[in-house]
């Protein structure tokens, strides 16, 4: 059974060997590269920071206890919040991210009564457009130079759900 669970120190050498993938990098926003075990503990650390802020809603998604990858929120304006997920490579094609995003958009618009979802999705990140579209999201359009990493300037496609 999937689940939304607490980042913790079990999940450490998960990230470490996850995160080395640049499969999985390539359409994350912010992803340290290499991505150390002290990259991961500075995660962890920032998690447990978050937990009481209403700002960030970080959550690791297992599968019957087994770490699968990871999803969050986080706070744009006070009606708004910006979600990102991903999973590790070995699990694609399973349903996991579908599965963690409805949770988490349910979770969202009931228990924390925000109004908006929004994702922003790498222009040929097929795959996470379509997760977004199974969950409700709509596709609201293509941005331009949205995104930079490093020196490079990415184009996205902005998805939303509204409650």
């Amino acid at each position: 059974m999937l689940k939304l669970v607490k980042y913790s120190e079990k999940h450490i050498k998960y990230l470490i060997e996850y995160l080395n993938n640049k499969n999985i990098t390539e359409w994350l926003f912010v992803i340290p590269e290499p991505y150390t075990e002290e990259e991961a503990n500075k995660w962890l650390q920032y998690c447990k920071d978050n937990e009481d802020k209403n700002e960030n809603y970080l959550f690791a998604i297992e599968d019957d206890g087994e770490f699968t990858g990871g999803i969050g929120l986080h706070k744009k304006m006070e009606h708004c919040f910006d979600v990102g997920y991903w999973i590790a490579e070995k699990q694609w094609g399973k349903g996991y991210a579908t599965e963690a995003l409805k949770i988490l958009t349910e979770l969202a618009f009931g228990k924390f009564k925000i109004d908006r979802i929004q994702a922003f999705v790498f222009d040929g990140n097929i795959a996470s457009g379509k997760v977004l579209e199974k969950c409700g999201y709509e596709y609201e359009g293509y941005l331009k130079k949205s995104h930079k990493k490093g020196e490079v300037f990415y184009n996205s496609k902005l998805y939303a759900k509204i409650n």
